[in-house]
């Protein structure tokens, strides 16, 4: 930590940036990312090390009786399967303050009257939808019109996956997928975002371009907002991703907190263009409270 930031323990990043006079009057809410910000994945031991700050803050949050869910990208688990895990390292979590990009397609295709779905992807993309009620196809099926094709992770995509997905776009199906990220964060370093390789796989074949249901785009922005009950410009959203968590952030108006603990550090938020900076950047959660009780 620099000296100006033992001054002061949260640092707004554009020289422009705006924050209302005491912070609790700001912010109603809080979306969290998962990988690199609350968490990391150890592939070793298939278990979520938590992240400096994470218990404190989210007990901090749960105790001002402040709305807060976690937005993760990954599909490999359900999200309850995910709360497990992350319970189990002591966080405090609610049955419902898991989302997935899976959770954002399920209400999208339910109010767009999509109905059966060509899901590419493990449990985790596949249960939220059939939860809903969606019919969920495999590749596997006797070939049948499907209404979209939605790419989740899913290791094990095969040359039968490509062929049945492909031929169910030029039949016109419509073509999702839960993000288009190259990699993420996890204890190693980085990890290969399987979903947006498949999807850029599919596109190179069929020259349709998947529509991204998971962050950043406004789809899973205006979900988040409802989750949490509070409109948009009231949500502050926290990552350690620039295009994502930040992306998703800027373009539609919410507030924007970066994190140093994942794949970019400070010097990465600075040199991205004005516009699309975070609001501010913090070394770990600890400084969420920091920030919150500045408006007490």
């Amino acid at each position: 930590m620099t000296q100006d930031s033992q001054r002061n323990p949260y640092r707004t990043t554009p020289a422009d940036a705006t924050y209302p006079h005491g912070a609790r009057t700001g912010i109603d809410g809080f979306v969290f990312d998962l990988d690199g910000t609350v968490a990391l994945h150890d592939v070793d031991s298939k278990q979520y090390r938590l992240l400096p700050g994470a218990i404190e803050c989210f007990e901090y949050l749960a105790d001002c009786r402040i709305p807060h869910i976690i937005f993760t990208n990954g599909t490999a688990r359900p999200p309850e399967k995910q709360i497990m895990a992350l319970r189990s390292q002591g966080l405090r979590l609610n049955d419902d303050q898991l989302i997935t990009p899976a959770s954002v397609a399920a209400e999208y295709f339910l109010q767009r009257g999509l109905k059966r779905i060509l899901v590419l992807g493990a449990e985790g993309a596949a249960k939220p939808l059939a939860d809903l009620g969606l019919e969920v196809v495999s590749s596997n099926e006797t070939p049948r019109k499907v209404d979209a094709v939605f790419v989740g992770w899913a290791p094990s995509f095969s040359n039968q996956d490509l062929d049945f997905a492909c031929n169910q776009i030029w039949d016109g199906a419509e073509f999702f997928v839960s993000t288009d990220a190259r990699f993420f964060a996890n204890h190693s370093g980085k990890a290969l975002s399987i979903a947006g390789a498949m999807a850029a796989g599919i596109h190179h074949v069929t020259q349709h371009r998947a529509e991204v249901l998971g962050k950043p785009s406004p789809y899973a922005m205006e979900y988040v907002a409802r989750r949490l009950d509070c409109s948009v410009d009231r949500v502050a959203v926290v990552g350690d991703d620039p295009t994502l968590e930040i992306g998703m952030a800027r373009e539609n108006g919410a507030f924007a907190i970066g994190v140093t603990t994942g794949v970019a550090k400070e010097e990465t938020f600075l040199a991205v263009p004005d516009g699309r900076k975070p609001n501010l950047v913090i070394s770990d959660l600890r400084e969420i409270i920091l920030l919150m009780g500045a408006g007490k």
